[in-house]
């Protein structure tokens, strides 16, 4: 599967989900791009990325960037983490959807975020 299709499926992503920010496919497409994980399947794609936290180098951070549509691509993202030292994997979804309830059986909340729109 390509880029485009995960392009294509990022803004199916945004008309569901309706974030505030405005879809620009081009930055979509720059972005997903360069991330250094993208897996894309007939039913959706997955984009991650991995860094070492700033303030302790040696903790290994993998963060889900986007996923949508297929629930089988987790797996591939968490082994991808985990075989690059991952010691932490973090995911995100819009607060109160059916995700969270998925989450909870693989992981435990860490920290919540509130966005302030101005």
């Amino acid at each position: 599967m390509s880029l485009d299709r995960a392009v294509e499926m990022a803004r199916d992503f945004h008309a569901y989900n309706k974030p505030l920010w405005p879809f620009v496919e081009a930055d979509m497409r720059e972005t997903l791009g360069a991330l250094p994980f993208l897996k894309v399947s007939e039913r959706g794609f997955i984009a991650a990325t991995i860094c070492n936290l700033p303030i302790s180098k040696r903790w290994v951070i993998a963060s889900e960037f986007l996923w949508w549509g297929d629930p089988y691509l987790i797996r591939d993202f968490r082994a991808w983490a985990k075989a690059r030292g991952a010691n932490e994997i973090r995911y995100s979804c819009p607060a109160g959807s059916r995700v969270e309830g998925f989450y909870q059986t693989i992981a435990r909340p860490s920290e919540a975020v509130y966005s302030e729109f101005v």
